[in-house]
């Protein structure tokens, strides 16, 4: 028949639609936009359990025409190509497209970092850390990990890294780790004086480093921070007797 295919196009959509959830006429607004698109989100995800590859790729479509429309979605389009074990190349750009989307999101910068972290993409966990911080300052927490990633992707890439690019992470990190710095543990405050020393600032790494020591005596971050900084002092100071 000639309207065979129409109708079976028409029988796929309904199918699709249905996803949505079935809107009572008694009850207008009930259901937000979100929450419909959320059911529809977990209806499709729950499709793919044990789907064969053509199912996935039509629900993986189906959940990209979405986020085009969601912003929100790109994080959940994400979610699901990993749960599937899709090309790393398209988890990726879904969760390059979220944080592009929706800017001010720290989790989307987050969860960008924690894969990136997964996958071995130290540049990428970088700039989704100092992202996050800028969105949220004030995070103590948040601060103390992205100083953490920061000193060991500095140090381990000097080389790598052009000065001004270098000097711009630090200076972020840095500025918003000195204005919460009462806040900081000691082994907090000794990832701050890294990121001084980094730049090498001693004064005000072992500045911070005392700091530190004094919140916890035994810290032993800050201890070796100011063991090592002590170390060229004492040897400069033979040099010159000896003069």
């Amino acid at each position: 028949m000639d309207g065979e295919p129409d109708r079976l196009g028409v029988q796929e959509d309904l199918e699709v639609l249905r996803k949505f959830g079935v809107i009572g006429l008694q009850e207008p607004g009930r259901q937000t936009q979100e929450t419909l698109i959320r059911q529809f989100i977990r209806s499709c995800v729950s499709d793919a359990k044990g789907a064969d590859r053509s199912t996935i790729q039509r629900i993986d479509a189906l959940l990209e025409s979405v986020a085009n429309m969601w912003p929100q979605g790109w994080l959940e389009v994400a979610a699901f190509r990993k749960e599937c074990g899709l090309e790393r190349q398209s988890v990726e750009y879904a969760l390059r497209r979220a944080v592009e989307e929706i800017p001010f999101s720290k989790e989307a910068w987050l969860i960008r970092a924690r894969y990136a972290q997964s996958v071995s993409d130290d540049a990428t966990v970088i700039a989704c850390f100092v992202s996050a911080v800028e969105i949220d300052p004030s995070n103590v927490e948040l601060l103390r990990e992205a100083a953490l990633h920061l000193g060991k992707y500095l140090t381990d890439h000097a080389s790598e890294i052009p000065t001004a690019r270098r000097g711009s992470y630090l200076a972020s990190v840095r500025a918003h780790m000195e204005r919460v710095a009462d806040s900081l543990d000691a082994t907090g405050l000794s990832r701050l004086a890294w990121l001084f020393l980094l730049e090498g600032d001693g004064e005000n790494g072992r500045q911070y480093a005392r700091l530190g020591l004094s919140k916890d005596p035994h810290n032993q971050y800050c201890r070796k921070i100011l063991e090592k900084e002590e170390v060229p002092k004492r040897e400069y100071k033979k040099v010159a007797r000896r003069r």
